[in-house]
């Protein structure tokens, strides 16, 4: 049957869109969306490892670099049946079934332009669970975090949740 093997090509193409062109028609961003101090610079997804949207958030974290519009904006990743409670000092909490993932760069995409792949070194990975905390909006958090990058239409690691 052929259409399993469809509908695994098109996942593998949503996956990958965002790392083959962070400019693409499908990665919009607003400035100034939301006023609330300790998520200047900050961009959040949602729905987070369920829709494997890593590659998304490692895009969308590399453009506001790219643009001028930030030097190092933080990416927050929440998983379904999660929340990350913030206070109005930055401190957040994870409250929840599934994870948070905060994404931190170190360092400026290497290649971030219109039509061409990503390639972003230098990122930092912290995958928080229920009761770890974080500061906003430095990223801040005692969870040990792994390295992660992004090039060719993949991130490597390739399954980082």
């Amino acid at each position: 049957m052929k259409l399993p093997l469809t509908v695994a090509v098109v996942r593998i193409a949503a996956r990958t869109r965002a790392l083959l062109d962070p400019y693409n028609q499908y990665m919009t961003m607003e400035r100034d969306f939301f006023d609330f101090g300790p998520l200047a610079g900050v961009v959040t997804d949602t729905h987070f490892a369920e829709r494997d949207r890593m590659g998304r958030l490692v895009a969308f974290v590399a453009r506001p670099i790219a643009d001028g519009w930030s030097r190092a904006p933080i990416g927050i990743g929440v998983d379904e049946a999660t929340a990350l409670v913030i206070d109005a000092t930055g401190a957040g909490t994870v409250l929840g079934a599934g994870a948070v993932y905060v994404l931190r760069p170190t360092t400026s995409p290497a290649s971030c332009t219109p039509g061409e792949p990503l390639q972003f070194d230098g990122l930092e990975l912290l995958e928080l669970v229920a009761g770890d905390s974080v500061g906003l909006p430095s990223g801040q958090s005692a969870t040990t975090p792994t390295a992660l990058s992004a090039g060719g239409g993949v991130t490597t690691p390739q399954d980082p949740y």
